[in-house]
């Protein structure tokens, strides 16, 4: 099976990146950073061409962040965790649109599964 992934190019390097190892996409000012379990990577890209090439499981929280909801284990009390353990703090407004995000993806990816478990008894 062919990963998705964006290329990281940097003065210093290039860097393929797979999407299924993101954790979230952040603009920081002139710079986009990616932010994975090992690493963070920054480098001059705009948010939106990239947000093109993102599949469903990410979600825009805010104009300036993108969350993988495949990554996204917990969401309470302002905090976003992913599967690593590394915790995202969130201001109430990117909170209730991941919150309600995470609901609704992950709802809809239990029913595909349902649906998938019908089919192969039928």
């Amino acid at each position: 099976m062919d990963r998705s992934y964006i290329l990281v190019v940097t003065r210093w390097e290039s860097t393929i990146v797979y999407l299924d190892e993101v954790l979230y996409l952040e603009k920081r000012l002139r710079k986009l950073a990616v932010i994975t379990e090992a690493e963070v990577l920054e480098y001059s890209e705009d948010l939106s061409e990239v947000a093109l090439s993102l599949g469903d499981n990410f979600i825009p929280i805010l104009k300036t962040c993108y969350v993988n909801m495949d990554r996204v284990k917990r969401v309470k009390e302002r905090r976003a965790v992913f599967d690593c353990g590394l915790v995202l703090e969130l201001t109430e407004r990117p909170y209730i649109r991941l919150k309600n995000g995470h609901t609704l993806y992950h709802n809809r990816k239990l029913m595909e599964f349902r649906e998938s478990l019908l089919k192969k008894k039928k």
